[in-house]
């Protein structure tokens, strides 16, 4: 490709560089060249959007260690322990620069990533899980055997500033049997029993001074009020990114999802072995809850998505 670069410069600003004259083979090189070029200005093709979880300045945190290096990651809050942390995600997209977007279509693999059809509609849809099965996180309800960091799948070749998901299980599907369904969508974890739904993220922590599992602080994401597929409030926020300047390098570039930045606004620590934040099904009008949802880019009020969020960042 380096060997194409060069001729092509030749033939466009030179015209000869004492290699390429007016043979056939010449012109046959320099249309080779040109076309080279032509193909290196388009960009490069994804193949993996990667995920971190971060916790201010602390970097991809997990289970093994706190999530919080002070007493200041939540107002009044105390140094934390991760007990589980995932969430779904589909209708994945790329944006360029002059905000046109072009589809990241998943690829299958059957374990984190998998394509579900109903209806005479297909999605693919895939399941972020930063928590394995070390420390706290071996204590939640049926804890993951391992983790998944990327979204993996194919676009079109370009330079791209912003990315594009929607959290959450279509609800096509939303309200399905669990058991039925392959996976990501056959987690026990993932699913509400008493609720006939997905919860489409699931972040959950307990302070250094709890005493026991019943202190675990959890934030449960997913659609509320439901009949059939159709949900009153379908807490299904449009994640929008966009780097703050140039282009995403995507083999160095991730999606950090900031617990400090989830959590803002809240006060944790509330006593009592610091069990304060309980949100099943999102965030409702008032309260800690609103304020998640708020953060993660969904309005309190009436369960839609908000244009803003302040959870989730291209690092």
């Amino acid at each position: 490709m380096k060997n194409i670069l060069i001729l092509a410069l030749c033939a466009i600003y030179f015209n000869n560089c004492g290699v390429i004259g007016n043979t056939k083979e010449d012109t046959s090189s320099r249309n080779l060249a040109i076309a080279g070029l032509a193909l290196l200005s388009q960009g490069s093709q994804v193949s993996t959007i990667n995920f971190r979880l971060d916790s201010g300045s602390m970097k991809s945190v997990g289970c093994t260690s706190a999530v919080s290096n002070s007493s200041v990651i939540v107002s009044g809050g105390t140094k934390m322990q991760l007990n589980d942390a995932r969430f779904y995600a589909y209708d994945v997209k790329l944006i360029t620069a002059d905000g046109s977007k072009t589809d990241f279509k998943l690829t299958t693999d059957g374990v984190f990533q998998n394509s579900f059809s109903s209806g005479g509609k297909t999605y693919t849809l895939g399941l972020i899980d930063f928590a394995d099965k070390a420390n706290n996180c071996a204590n939640g309800a049926v804890p993951s055997a391992e983790t998944n960091l990327k979204l993996v799948g194919t676009s079109v070749s370009g330079n791209y500033t912003g990315i594009e998901f929607t959290m959450g299980v279509p609800a096509e599907f939303n309200n399905q049997d669990n058991t039925t369904l392959a996976a990501p969508l056959n987690s026990t974890a993932m699913y509400w029993s008493w609720n006939s739904g997905y919860k489409f993220m699931k972040v959950e922590f307990m302070h250094e001074d709890a005493t026991d599992s019943n202190k675990i602080n959890y934030w449960h994401m997913g659609s509320s009020s439901c009949a059939s597929n159709v949900c009153a409030r379908i807490n299904r926020p449009t994640i929008t990114l966009k780097k703050s300047t140039g282009n995403i390098n995507f083999s160095t570039d991730v999606i950090a999802l900031d617990l400090q930045q989830l959590l803002d606004g809240t006060n944790t620590n509330s006593g009592n072995g610091g069990k304060k934040i309980a949100c099943h099904s999102g965030p409702q009008t008032g309260g800690d809850c609103s304020t998640i949802g708020t953060n993660v880019g969904v309005n309190s009020t009436d369960g839609t998505s908000l244009t803003t969020q302040k959870a989730f960042s291209i690092k």
